[in-house]
């Protein structure tokens, strides 16, 4: 009696290792999509941020900047700032995704790639057309 005893729960057992490790599995995948995708909105919200500061500079006129605090998400591999473009290049495990954010002037400057929040100052200069992007 023991012995059949045993061997049901260890069928049980079976089934519910059989059962419980796929849902695992598909609950870790599903949170490093979202955790990826969590960072990609992030990045997204960064550039949409510096171009609307480089819009408000260049509304405001010469000698005028914004110094704000920007944060750069986790994932992030590089920031390119040129012509018009504000470009935000996150690294996922689906490949890389760009994110670009369009300024109504054009833009100069550079920006670390490296996780972290930053002081960003946007500023025009009083001559010249194009707005400056720079770590504060």
């Amino acid at each position: 009696m023991r012995g059949q005893v045993a061997s049901e729960v260890i069928a049980v057992i079976g089934i519910a290792v059989v059962i419980v490790i796929p849902l695992l599995f598909g609950i870790s995948m599903y949170s490093a999509s979202l955790s990826q995708s969590l960072e990609v909105e992030k990045a997204d919200a960064a550039a949409t941020r510096l171009a609307r500061m480089a819009d408000a500079v260049i509304y405001m006129g010469p000698n005028s900047s914004i110094i704000e605090e920007i944060t750069v998400p986790a994932g992030v591999s590089e920031v390119r700032v040129a012509g018009r473009e504000i470009v935000f290049v996150v690294e996922t495990s689906w490949g890389k995704s760009e994110i670009v954010k369009m300024a109504e002037g054009n833009v100069t400057g550079s920006l670390p790639s490296g996780e972290g929040s930053y002081f960003v100052e946007v500023k025009k200069g009083e001559f010249g057309d194009a707005v400056e992007i720079a770590l504060r």
